[in-house]
């Protein structure tokens, strides 16, 4: 294979991978992790009250912080309705393959793109 081949086919990989505008990348907090708190508050108006924080580790996977709080019942209370609706609309962001919604003592309460679940944002 010529050397100049390799070198040529990351490039053209790695091309796509820019953002359209250098505004819309998210900040790095203290711990590695972008933050895109105020997308998603921007992404779902009704509920950003409900968010602590939000953050990408890697690209596609979110996880958000909220305040809102399990009864611990059945599945289908009015709070897990608006952990996922908040899902749906990060989801509803574009290029999200992965969310977790946090409840307010950090317990995973709502997930999408998780195997066990697929793509529906689901109470766990």
């Amino acid at each position: 294979m010529k050397r100049w081949v390799l070198p040529l086919l990351v490039t053209l990989l790695l091309a796509g991978c820019s953002p359209s505008s250098p505004n819309t990348m998210p900040t790095e907090t203290d711990s590695g992790l972008n933050d895109i708190t105020t997308e998603v508050k921007a992404a779902s108006p009704a509920l950003e009250s409900y968010v602590k924080s939000a953050t990408i580790a890697e690209p596609g996977r979110v996880t958000v912080e909220s305040s809102l709080v399990d009864p611990r019942g059945d599945s289908g209370s009015p709070e897990a309705l608006l952990a996922i609706q908040l899902c749906n609309d990060v989801v509803s962001m574009g290029g999200i393959s992965h969310v977790s919604i946090m409840e307010n003592d950090g317990a995973t309460w709502v997930l999408y793109g998780h195997p066990s679940h697929g793509n529906i944002c689901t109470e766990v």
